[in-house]
């Protein structure tokens, strides 16, 4: 049970509950499923994006164990009202077996500390 909740929270929080696919908006991430060697990956790629990318610049990561893939890209960058830096984004996920890729929108921001914190 603690294991399945660790792996619930880890979408909530890695895949930002907004999702537009074949243009229609879904609140929901239920029919989107990583493994846990996909979140390796997204990890690396979603870091990466905000520490050393663009805005505009797409980052692609690809699980070959899963041929799971997926890519973020950056929208914006500005700081918030405490004066912390945020950047918006765009991530998507494509599980192969014919479904459809989906996209979120999603926001991160700099904690005092310095690391990065999805919203």
């Amino acid at each position: 049970m603690a294991r399945r909740k660790a792996f619930n929270t880890f979408v909530i929080l890695a895949i930002i509950p907004l999702l537009i696919a074949c243009g229609r908006e879904r609140t929901s991430t239920t029919d989107v499923t990583l493994m846990a060697s996909d979140k390796i990956f997204v990890n690396k790629v979603f870091f990466d994006a905000l520490n050393e990318s663009f805005s505009e610049d797409r980052l692609e990561w690809y699980n070959p164990e899963t041929g799971n893939s997926g890519a973020i890209v950056l929208v914006s960058t500005y700081l918030n009202q405490s004066g912390l830096y945020c950047r918006n984004f765009k991530e998507e996920v494509e599980i192969p077996r014919g479904a459809i890729p989906n996209w979120f929108a999603g926001r991160a921001c700099k904690n005092k500390q310095g690391i990065w914190v999805r919203q």
